[in-house]
């Protein structure tokens, strides 16, 4: 799996890109980067980009795990939202179960959504495409 990250401060966005096999380590590995990046402020919004995601590596033990150990790392986050873009079902269906796993852990709301277009929408941001930002 492939992870990024991209911090828009003109935005106040972080956006998190992951493409190839979705695994839990690699994301968690991810979130704590950016968490630690100067650039980085506490109330960005985010995005998670999971459009180029093929295959999950999880199975609902695994996820259970991977959002007890984000929620415990973004405790103290103050963004409203985080938005995941899934365009895919199976991918859709991880992100679904994220955001049912994670709704009475995160001090957030997680949103899903199939576009990157609704995804940026949700921030009042008028781009059809993040590459677009």
């Amino acid at each position: 799996m492939s992870a990024n990250y991209a911090i828009y401060p003109q935005h106040r966005l972080i956006v998190l890109t992951f493409t190839g096999v979705f695994a839990p380590e690699t994301a968690e590995k991810t979130t704590k980067a950016y968490l630690a990046d100067p650039l980085f402020e506490n109330g960005y919004e985010q995005i998670i980009d999971l459009s180029g995601v093929t295959e999950v590596d999880a199975k609902f033990k695994e996820m259970s795990g991977f959002v007890d150990n984000t929620a415990n790392r973004v405790k103290t986050i103050k963004r409203s939202r985080c938005v995941l873009v899934a365009t895919s079902e199976v991918v859709y269906g991880m992100a679904r179960m994220y955001q049912q796993l994670g709704a009475d852990k995160f001090p957030y709301d997680v949103l899903v959504v199939r576009s990157e277009k609704d995804a940026l929408k949700t921030f009042g941001i008028a781009a059809t495409h993040l590459s677009d930002l």
